[in-house]
């Protein structure tokens, strides 16, 4: 996929979405602060930072393990539509789904995976909120206590003074596309990814599954490489840190011998517990 494009600004502004960097500010100064700042936290971070399972039940597995008879058969004249998503930095392709014409923008939300949404806390308003950008149109996440980034954009200009705004609710069969041009996701944020609609045709027995359960199908996933420790260089990163005050450069990758030696005072006495030496930073785990 060649861009025709120069960046995610020439097709939607969004200078006026919080970035990631405001909303962390915002946390701290107010009392809806991180878990791993608060006393609780704390004392969850003396403790030491367990291995994190990444297997993931996927649609289509989620699928066959339904009982035919259960599951929600598939019109033959159902469309079938192939959309990828492209990184936020390099551009390159991520992932790669097919969606049903029946199923809605919430739904191809869903599947969508990136880094930027674990590193916000889970009680953050702006971790889930979102919009996609299709061809004029604004298609904002309605769902409870998301934040609607489409109303910045609407109070900057006369840019988009005839754009229209719908829900994620919208049917993905009801949306005016151009197969092959470039439109916008937006999350978490302001992280910002191309997406682009490659493929739109009728449903085919023969190469595609007939069970509705197996949709959104995930059909191509970018291949990640595992990153080393920055300190040490040998072993795999498992932590993140942002804002590290012992740190040359933020984000900074450790793993976890080397997290729990830079940042925790290890007593040698058996009734003493480890405790964080300082918490004005940002720790997240790192897969």
């Amino acid at each position: 996929y060649q861009r025709r494009v120069h960046g995610v600004k020439d097709i939607v502004d969004i200078g006026n979405v919080p970035t990631y960097k405001e909303i962390m500010e915002n946390l701290v100064r107010t009392d809806a602060q991180l878990k791993s700042l608060t006393p609780e936290g704390r004392k969850e971070n003396s403790e030491k930072v367990g291995r994190k399972s990444t297997y993931q039940v996927t649609p289509l597995q989620r699928a066959i393990e339904t009982k035919f008879e259960e599951a929600d058969p598939i019109n033959k004249m159902e469309i079938l539509l192939v959309v990828a998503i492209y990184h936020p930095i390099s551009n390159l392709k991520t992932d790669e789904f097919k969606i049903l014409g029946s199923q809605t923008l919430h739904e191809l939300k869903s599947v969508i995976e990136c880094c930027t949404d674990n590193k916000m806390p889970s009680e953050v308003d702006s971790r889930k909120s979102g919009f996609f950008y299709i061809n004029g149109t604004f298609y904002t996440d309605n769902s409870k206590d998301n934040i609607d980034y489409t109303e910045s954009i609407r109070m900057s200009g006369s840019r988009y003074a005839a754009a229209q705004y719908k829900t994620m609710d919208e049917l993905i069969r009801n949306l005016t596309i151009k197969p092959k041009e470039p439109n916008v996701y937006v999350h978490a944020g302001g992280c910002s990814h191309y997406m682009v609609f490659h493929e739109v045709r009728f449903i085919h027995s023969a190469i595609d599954p007939i069970i509705r359960n197996a949709f959104p199908r995930r059909t191509y996933q970018q291949r990640k490489r595992s990153k080393r420790c920055m300190i040490c260089t040998i072993r795999p990163a498992k932590m993140v840190t942002y804002q590290d005050r012992l740190c040359i450069q933020s984000p900074t990758l450790f793993c976890e011998l080397c997290y729990r030696q830079l940042h925790y005072y290890e007593p040698e006495g058996e009734r003493q517990e480890s405790r964080l030496l300082y918490h004005d930073f940002l720790v997240f785990p790192y897969e």
